[in-house]
């Protein structure tokens, strides 16, 4: 007789697991019932790794074989012991565990009851998130965080800069356990009203949890002896996590607003985890939307067909729902395999950079759209430079709605937009990439490259020519023009507030300092000044100009403090970026893929103007990624056609 037999749609399988001792072997009975009835039908769900696939070991599920892998034979004895013996979780008690309450090898069923795991957790009385077996860093570790916990404020004080600086091995390695950076997992943490984290015989309830993790992050943030811990995948998705969750709650209870969540907001914020199928990526936060989840016609489905395609129906669905091309914008911050055949417009969510290595991780973000961080928007949206960026800061289309029609042709995206100019030359602070298809376009050298913290230009192209562009560009455009660039200004808002009125003076004589007085300035800024220097100094000449244009103006003999500052947030904002002069002599932003000769569209309903390199097809684009150019933030390019209509042409993005 088989274990599995076919289930509605909306039915689920529980094990109730026989009592025994820790090395007996598992017994389990199954039986199947409605979701929706499971408020009668009390349940425990279990959150965990499913591991490396052998050994394989046999379990008993209704006197049937059932092979089960090795971390999840360790999880069902740890659970049996601790029924009766916790909170919630009475002896008998019934369990929901996806390897064995979903026919994995039916595609269909599996599709449905992943559409319903979101639901699972959230109906579930406790949910139980096995990190795995009892060792010594792993005990430690939750000694550790009960302490904190359970301790007052001045204790725990005590204890994150002394009491424990000797078991910070034990911390690290709790946090590089897997379960912290599987995608699954998020919104097993999440979406529970109750939660227990098991480690060994070692249990720790999720808001002691919680509140440990607060005292660590708040006490230990400058201590650098905690940079070990800091720095692992668990410590930082854990945070993230854990302003999701109080996020949701806030959005959830907010009675004033219509409650949203979108997709791609947990895309990414929370993106790079790890999934065994890429696809996951996105199927695991679709329970985790608020509002627009039926909206958007995203279901998992199982069947033939890569990663890819799920991928971009994601993007066709967010703008079919939004009438908005931003999310294209995120495509840049996707690293991506050759072999993945992922279009250029669409993002890569499996590798996107948002889990990275730096705690600090929307800092290091390329593009603008992804620095409009809507997860925690008073600590988050800042963005690493003190700036708050609102949704609408920039409105290049001048709110025209994405002129996106619907094309069956895989991979290409079919939409409409205006052409801004070229990028006429480029300076940055980034070691580049060699890339084969820069030998391909005509008239275009590589990108800069830096050498001992010095950028250099490559010299088999007409340098001469790269220096008359920036030469004119500090001719036609003034300080207060490149300085607006620098901080990302639009011409009638400073992002969340006004730009104060002396900092393109000051601009200017921080121009100055840098020429004639270096040693004045701080490290952050002069190391800012000396990536720049192509840029602002293009030539002996252009540098003397400078000099005695800012001998002549009138102006304070010291640069505002504030000021000083904002330039070390400027040097930290624009670490992965490029900044450009158009073939037009307008300054620019530039991410860090773009190369001399990319084409500056302004597309409909994109509130960024982006970056295109054409293909040897006619009218075919890849997507770079996208820029600030100065003077067309703020929608002026619509302005620019006949009777008020621009005259848009068609792109198709490949």
């Amino acid at each position: 007789m088989p274990l599995y037999s076919d289930i509605e749609p909306r039915w689920v399988r529980l094990l109730k697991i026989h009592t025994g001792e820790l090395d007996s072997v598992i017994i389990c009975d199954m039986v199947t019932c409605r979701l929706d009835d499971t408020s009668h039908v009390e349940y425990t769900a279990l959150s965990y790794t499913w591991g490396s696939e052998s050994p394989i070991f046999e379990i008993q599920v209704n006197d049937i074989k059932c092979q089960v892998r090795s971390n999840l034979l360790h999880a069902l004895k740890r659970i049996r012991a601790i029924q009766g013996h916790v909170e919630g979780i009475p002896s008998g008690s019934y369990w929901w565990i996806d390897s064995i309450c979903i026919n994995q090898q039916n595609g269909v069923e599996k599709g449905h009851q992943v559409a319903m795991m979101g639901e699972i957790f959230e109906r579930s009385k406790v949910t139980v998130a096995y990190l795995g077996e009892q060792e010594h860093n792993g005990l430690s570790a939750m000694q550790i965080l009960r302490e904190i916990a359970s301790s007052s404020e001045e204790e725990a004080v005590r204890l994150v800069a002394y009491g424990i600086t000797a078991q910070l091995n034990a911390l690290a390695t709790f946090f590089e356990r897997p379960w912290w950076t599987r995608a699954w997992t998020t919104q097993e943490y999440i979406l529970p009203d109750k939660l227990y984290f098991l480690c060994g015989d070692q249990s720790l309830r999720r808001r002691h949890f919680q509140r440990a993790l607060l005292r660590l992050v708040r006490y230990s943030r400058a201590l650098p002896e905690y940079r070990p811990v800091h720095q692992t995948s668990g410590y930082i998705m854990a945070g993230k996590r854990k302003k999701i969750l109080n996020r949701r709650y806030d959005i959830l209870e907010d009675v004033r607003h219509t409650p949203s969540f979108p997709l791609c907001d947990f895309l990414v914020y929370a993106g790079g985890c790890d999934a065994t199928l890429e696809r996951d990526c996105v199927y695991s936060a679709l329970p985790l939307v608020i509002s627009n989840q039926d909206d958007l016609q995203l279901k998992p489905y199982y069947g033939e067909g890569g990663c890819v395609k799920i991928f971009e129906e994601v993007v066709r669905s967010q703008i079919a729902l939004s009438k908005c091309l931003d999310i294209i914008c995120f495509a840049d911050a996707s690293p991506r395999h050759p072999e993945t055949r992922c279009p250029s417009w669409v993002p890569y969510w499996p590798n996107h950079t948002s889990l990275a290595s730096d705690h600090m991780a929307w800092q290091s973000f390329p593009a603008l759209a992804s620095q409009r961080d809507p997860v925690c928007p008073k600590q988050l949206e800042s963005n690493g430079n003190n700036r708050v960026i609102q949704s609408h800061v920039f409105k290049a289309s001048a709110g025209l709605p994405a002129a996106v029609q619907d094309n069956s042709q895989l991979g290409v995206l079919f939409c409409q937009g205006l052409i801004a100019g070229r990028i006429g030359a480029l300076a940055g602070s980034y070691v580049a990439r060699e890339r084969d298809e820069a030998v391909k376009l005509r008239g275009v050298r590589r990108i800069p490259r830096v050498m001992d913290d010095i950028v250099v230009f490559s010299s088999h192209q007409n340098e001469d020519c790269e220096k008359a562009w920036w030469k004119q560009a500090l001719e036609y455009q003034p300080p207060r023009d490149l300085w607006k660039t620098v901080v990302l200004d639009r011409e009638d808002s400073y992002l969340d507030k006004s730009a104060p009125l002396d900092y393109s003076n000051d601009f200017k004589w921080l121009l100055f300092k840098a020429i004639e007085d270096p040693v004045a300035l701080n490290t952050k800024t002069l190391l800012w000044f000396r990536h720049h220097a192509p840029v602002l100094f293009a030539s002996h000449s252009a540098r003397d100009e400078i000099i005695e244009r800012l001998n002549d103006t009138p102006g304070r003999a010291r640069i505002t403090s504030s000021f000083e500052d904002q330039m070390h947030h400027v040097w930290i904002n624009m670490r992965k970026k490029l900044m450009l002069v158009s073939d037009k002599q307008a300054w620019g932003m530039a991410t860090e893929g773009a190369m001399v000769g990319d084409v500056i569209y302004m597309l409909a309903g994109c509130n960024f103007p982006v970056l295109l390199r054409e293909t040897e097809r006619r009218g075919r684009f890849r997507l770079i990624g996208e820029c600030y150019l100065n003077g067309i933030m703020h929608g002026e390019m619509v302005d620019l056609g006949a009777d008020g209509v621009p005259s848009m042409e068609d792109i198709y993005l490949v």
